[in-house]
């Protein structure tokens, strides 16, 4: 028998989370193994612990929202290892859906620390963490409103163990 460390238990309370929202645990080896747990009853969000705790909090936070998250094929890194998360603004081009976008990255800019935010995009911003050491700057015009990050947040962490709280 293994010894329970904090760090195994966290991962097993994760671990238990997931199995009692329905969720599963991944194969795909990353620095963490990868969990999944229900947001609602018709998603179920994969990646990264700090990731499946962001969505969740954020539901309980500001509501159902939709998001996405691991995709096995996509070209960046980021999105493979489950270390990133779209969140879906419904009437992103209203100034509604404007203000709920921005209070979810006043939000997440206010607890980065906690899930290890690397970065947040939206509306064409890039915002890195620390902002102590750089603020973000605008980004070009990529094309379209997902390309441009008008019609969702792009939320990315670090991955765990990496030095990063």
């Amino acid at each position: 028998m293994l010894p329970i460390t904090s760090r195994t238990a966290g991962s097993i309370a994760a671990l238990a989370v997931a199995v009692a929202l329905g969720g599963c645990t991944s194969a795909e080896p990353i620095s963490e193994p990868p969990i999944s747990a229900s947001v609602s009853p018709e998603q179920i969000i994969s990646g990264d612990r700090a990731i499946v705790e962001l969505a969740q909090d954020l539901t309980a936070t500001f509501g159902p929202l939709e998001f996405s998250s691991m995709r096995p094929n996509d070209p960046y890194p980021e999105r493979r290892q489950g270390l990133a998360l779209d969140v879906m603004i419904p009437g992103w081009d209203t100034p509604a859906g404007q203000q709920l976008g921005d209070q979810i990255a006043t939000w997440v800019s206010e607890h980065a620390q906690d899930y290890r935010v690397r970065y947040l995009i939206w509306r064409q911003h890039y915002r890195p963490f620390p902002v102590d050491r750089y603020h973000g700057a605008p980004m070009q015009d990529r094309g379209s409103p997902t390309q441009n990050h008008l019609d969702h947040l792009d939320i990315t962490v670090h991955p765990a163990g990496d030095g990063h709280v």
